[in-house]
């Protein structure tokens, strides 16, 4: 009978324990441009959702940590939200000017910059490629 008492206190013990709430460190996540902000995923670092504005229209974000970026599709004049991010993709959808709702993926597009750089690096590639070929023709 004593046992059971024991295992019945012990098991109500490590219940208790086991059921305790985890601690957590909590960030407001509110775009500045909002009056409402609502966080839908995360990767990494970045953060997206959607945000509701003084007019009452609905805006995608992305948070990288340190500062927002707008993220609406063209065709959503009711709305775009973003519901989910992995690495650098962002999914969610928007309603068009007839209210219908469509899902979208939004791909980062490199920088004129970026792009200028890397064409100019693979031209700089080939043309040394071009003159070391042309110097073993000559030898």
């Amino acid at each position: 009978m004593k046992n059971k008492i024991l295992s019945r206190t012990a098991l109500a013990l490590l219940l208790a324990v086991t059921a305790r709430a985890q601690n957590y460190n909590y960030t407001t996540i509110d775009d500045p441009l909002g009056v409402n902000t609502f966080a839908q995923g995360i990767s990494g670092n970045n953060i997206v959702g959607y945000y509701e504005d003084s007019s009452g229209n609905y805006n995608g974000f992305l948070y990288n940590g340190s500062s927002y970026t707008t993220i609406d599709d063209p065709l959503g004049v009711e709305g775009t939200i973003a519901n989910g991010i992995s690495g650098n993709n962002i999914v969610g959808h928007y309603s068009d000017s007839s209210g219908t709702a469509h899902g979208f993926e939004a791909i980062p597009v490199p920088e004129p910059s970026t792009l200028a750089l890397g064409i100019l690096g693979a031209t700089s590639a080939g043309l040394l490629a071009l003159r070391r070929k042309q110097k073993r023709g000559q030898n």
